[in-house]
């Protein structure tokens, strides 16, 4: 039986000078090759007195990407491939080393690269905690016959949960995970964690009951196949949900749980025993809106030449005291991170107007109530209401006050996305020419590329900081 291991390696030592290496020259932004346009990164609420910000969010627009910030991305993976390389060699030999015992025999068959933007816009490579902007998979290229090859495993153990578990099936599925933190004896307080992962595991099963109860219409493109929540451990032995979709460098993952929907339900039949639809509930008129727009702004990242093709998006997701499911950001409020995948389009020619005519396609985001957000929602015509705190795992609700949903229409929410889309394609674009340039000098390629972006409750987004919060990521995977 193979067996695998998860390295993340971090080459911030030998690919900070390729970042850098031009600082002097005179760039397109800032001065600095490194350096992401203002509007790639910052939000309006975060910088009111920048009235281009405005207009940028209102358009959709994203603005052209520095010349000098492409070949410095180009430099940094031509490190990394070259040191991979090495890595690579160093472990076949060994595999190939007969007088080495079996359980030695390892051979390094891919990795991954994560790239994070700094307050100011300068993009590196994470050199510690902080929040992932852009995620690459590299595998060895694929060769005739080559069945050694695996997709990326998680390596944080997971516990799949059914809607349908009793209570004792639960901590039977529980423990095992339960355990495993215990031993690692950064747990202060072993009951009040082991209460608390039973609340949240309770809270994550009544979720994915009304996911699972959720129809998949035949003529749709885009379907929720996942639910996901990690639980980490705060500094103050606070056991809470992971704000963030991806979670930061540094940030330990201590119980995570997952429900996967194998298959779309293509009868459009209920999974549930009762046959009770979901759809007119708050998380699913939540999710029919997710797909609605998700449908419209698919083509913007449609490239026939490309072969790394958008087909995954994943969200952070909350749910108020009142039920309102909103798209989560601050601390402590999320629930999980609900998943969407693009299928084979069982009818592409369909008009989309048909397809969404019945769905409010306005999306729910969460942000603070502070009296400048305030201002920026009346000025833009932002719909907003502020909201009790939802009560948290263990009670304390004083991090959770202060906080406000704002309505962002569909015309607004879907700009987001495609400017979202046209960000993420600037980075797989760049990818793909460089390996067109390079042939078959490149022994490795990017087969699958996650980029995360923060929204603003203007319905624009930003790309993710390293001291901020990924709330919205795309996933694009390269064709097989």
């Amino acid at each position: 039986m193979k067996k695998y291991i998860t390295l993340l390696l971090l080459f911030f030592l030998f690919s900070t000078p390729a970042i850098i290496a031009n600082a002097s020259d005179e760039g397109y932004f800032d001065g600095d090759p490194g350096h992401l346009p203002d509007s790639w990164y910052k939000l309006p609420e975060d910088n009111m007195a920048n009235k281009s910000l405005a207009a940028t969010a209102a358009s959709g627009e994203v603005e052209a990407g520095n010349p000098r910030l492409s070949r410095s991305f180009e430099r940094v993976m031509d490190t990394n491939e070259e040191i991979m390389s090495r890595l690579s060699s160093s472990t076949t030999e060994a595999s190939d080393d007969k007088t080495l015992a079996p359980k030695k025999h390892w051979r390094l068959t891919w990795i991954s690269t994560l790239f994070t933007v700094s307050s100011s816009g300068l993009m590196g490579l994470i050199t510690g905690k902080g929040t992932t902007s852009l995620h690459l998979w590299w595998r060895k290229k694929i060769l005739p016959n080559n069945k050694e090859l695996q997709p990326p495993t998680e390596s944080t153990p997971t516990v799949a949960i059914s809607p349908r578990m009793s209570d004792s099936q639960l901590t039977s599925e529980l423990e095992p995970a339960i355990k495993l933190a215990l031993a690692s004896k950064k747990v202060s307080d072993p009951k009040k964690f082991r209460d608390d992962v039973h609340v949240a595991a309770k809270n994550f099963r009544a979720v994915v009951k009304d996911l699972s109860n959720l129809k998949s219409a035949n003529d749709r493109c885009w379907w929720a196949n996942k639910f996901r929540t990690d639980l980490v451990l705060t500094a103050s032995g606070t056991v809470m949900v992971a704000p963030a979709v991806t979670v930061s460098m540094g940030g330990e993952v201590f119980v995570r749980m997952e429900w996967a929907r194998l298959e779309r339900d293509n009868n459009n039949k209920s999974n549930s025993s009762t046959g009770a639809s979901s759809d007119k509930t708050e998380l699913g008129k939540f999710v029919n809106a997710m797909i609605s727009n998700i449908e419209k702004i698919a083509a913007t990242a449609e490239n026939e030449n490309n072969p790394i093709q958008f087909n995954g998006i994943r969200v952070a997701i909350g749910m108020s005291a009142g039920g309102t499911v909103h798209v989560a950001k601050l601390s402590g409020s999320a629930i999980g991170h609900l998943y969407f995948k693009s299928d084979v389009c069982p009818n592409k020619n369909l008009d989309n107007k048909s397809l969404t005519a019945a769905v409010d396609e306005s999306i729910w985001v969460e942000a603070a109530a502070r009296p400048d957000y305030i201002q920026l929602a009346k000025s833009e015509g932002i719909p907003y209401k502020f909201v009790p705190a939802t009560p948290s795992l263990n009670g304390d609700n004083k991090s959770l006050m202060g906080r406000a949903l704002y309505r962002v229409n569909s015309a607004r929410f879907q700009n987001g996305l495609k400017k979202s889309v046209r960000i993420a394609r600037y980075f797989t674009n760049i990818i793909t020419k460089r390996e067109e340039k390079r042939g078959e000098r490149s022994k490795w390629e990017i087969f699958r590329v996650w980029s995360g972006f923060a929204l603003s409750l203007t319905g624009t987004v930003g790309v993710a900081t390293v001291s901020g919060i990924s709330q919205i990521e795309l996933e694009f995977n390269r064709a097989k």
